[in-house]
């Protein structure tokens, strides 16, 4: 790792003040240097909390109306979702080995709250929310007066395994382990707490703990209308076992057949979807919506019958209220749509391809909304294994939503997309109208050469000409 280090602490030094296009080529750099090993993973954790402590000494010091105060909020912020990725690829790669080294390890963080550390340090080896776990925490953000720094709450272990509890249709907890859930992960949206994760408990007015009580109740009755939708035995007409995630009763008010009504009529009927997207404008409930939406999807019971297919377009519209509304999420929405593209169910080719079209046509809709790179590297990388179909809809779709002028990236991109012998082939069926845009975008690249190859121009030169 040492002969690593200089890059790292550059790559550290240079995200606060990279565009988000560059922070996440950053991170994904970080992500193959700090997780080689559990030891490596250490040394980036050390130095990011280490980074994040002496800026929040800083931001002490500072005026809440100060510019100083605001930059300082987001260089930690961009510190903070870079520790936050990192810990998620480390626990994926190494599982309980991270667990020794974790911060609530430390003497002299341990010492300082015994039982809320070792609360914590259970969810992270386990990945999973204990009842006991979840009252011991609860205990502590409601009743202490110098309550531990809430960015405890905030990891993505431990919101994930909070969410997890709440929006799992397999997963049947008591009443009281949904309360407290549901208290921690409202309060760990709705307090402003700027301590970083290496204080302990409040020792000055400047470490003043301030919590939003009306956006806690407003946040709670959220969350507990959401989740009560997608973990009843209604919502999707199937029932997802806890022993074999054999999937059968969660669309019934969404898929209730009758003589009369098609079930998509009656989806839409039950207002279920429209309860949903209205709840999903809170941040927390949106991610827990887009947990449940991974988790069904990827239920061999649900996505092998037929209510995958039927209740496929109002999944995706919850989908898009998602992505239209919180930016932040946008690769959590996007991990879905992975998955939805990925699914290989046991239904006929035709439906199952028409599944697969519908996926990729709302990552154009991503792409529209201005997550744009992330989508086109996972084309260009998952070319081969898409249909000719797929790829000659995804570029009719795209070129039908986009106008120049366009970025130097973006032509980079597509170009590369464009000029892969697969996708050449594909895109001869398309119909005139793509066929003109194609050679209008081929036209501008040709018009702004600096951005592509020599290579690069003479293959979409091509497209241009029209030939075969």
């Amino acid at each position: 790792m040492l002969k690593h280090s200089p890059l790292c602490a550059s790559l550290l030094l240079q995200i606060p003040f990279a565009s988000e296009e560059d922070v996440r080529e950053d991170i994904a750099a970080l992500n193959k240097i700090c997780c080689q090993s559990a030891h490596s993973y250490v040394y980036a954790l050390e130095l990011l909390c280490s980074m994040d402590d002496k800026l929040y000494l800083q931001q002490k010091g500072a005026d809440e109306r100060s510019a100083e105060y605001a930059h300082i909020r987001m260089v930690r912020s961009k510190l903070n979702r870079v520790r936050g990725e990192l810990q998620e690829t480390a626990s994926g790669r190494f599982g309980a080995k991270i667990v020794p080294y974790h911060l609530l390890r430390r003497r002299y963080l341990h010492d300082a709250n015994p039982h809320f550390s070792d609360a914590i340090l259970a969810i992270v080896k386990t990945k999973k929310c204990s009842e006991l776990g979840a009252e011991t925490l609860a205990k502590e953000f409601q009743t202490s007066k110098a309550p531990p720094p809430v960015a405890h709450l905030r990891e993505p272990i431990i919101l994930s395994s909070l969410l997890d509890r709440l929006f799992n249709p397999s997963d049947s907890i008591s009443p009281a382990f949904v309360q407290n859930c549901v208290f921690l992960l409202a309060y760990a949206a709705s307090t402003k707490d700027e301590r970083s994760l290496l204080q302990t408990g409040v020792v000055s007015s400047s470490d003043q703990v301030e919590v939003d009580d009306e956006g806690v109740e407003a946040t709670k009755k959220a969350l507990v209308e959401a989740s009560a939708i997608c973990k009843s035995d209604h919502t999707l007409g199937y029932n997802v076992s806890t022993a074999s995630l054999g999937i059968m009763t969660c669309f019934g008010l969404l898929m209730t057949r009758c003589c009369c009504c098609h079930p998509i009529l009656q989806m839409n009927q039950s207002g279920v979807v429209d309860k949903l997207i209205s709840v999903m404008s809170v941040p927390v409930v949106s991610m827990g919506v887009l947990h449940w939406l991974e988790v069904i999807l990827t239920s061999p019971g649900f996505f092998n019958s037929t209510p995958l297919h039927i209740c496929f377009p109002s999944l995706l519209r919850i989908l898009k209220a998602s992505i239209k509304v919180h930016v932040t999420q946008w690769p959590i929405a996007f991990s879905v749509l992975v998955t939805s593209l990925r699914l290989h169910p046991d239904i006929n080719p035709v439906k199952a391809l028409e599944l697969k079209r519908e996926s990729l046509r709302c990552m154009v809709f991503m792409i529209t909304s201005g997550y744009v790179l992330p989508v086109l590297e996972f084309v260009f990388t998952n070319t081969l294994e898409l249909d000719q179909a797929l790829l000659r809809n995804f570029i009719t779709v795209l070129f039908a939503r986009i106008a120049p002028p366009f970025s130097p990236k973006f032509v980079a991109a597509l170009a590369k997309i464009l000029t892969h012998p697969k996708v050449q082939t594909a895109i001869k069926s398309c119909p005139p109208e793509s066929k003109a845009k194609l050679r209008s975008f081929v036209t501008y690249c040709k018009k702004n050469p600096a951005v592509l190859s020599s290579d690069q121009l003479y293959a979409l030169s091509f497209i241009q000409e029209g030939r075969d």
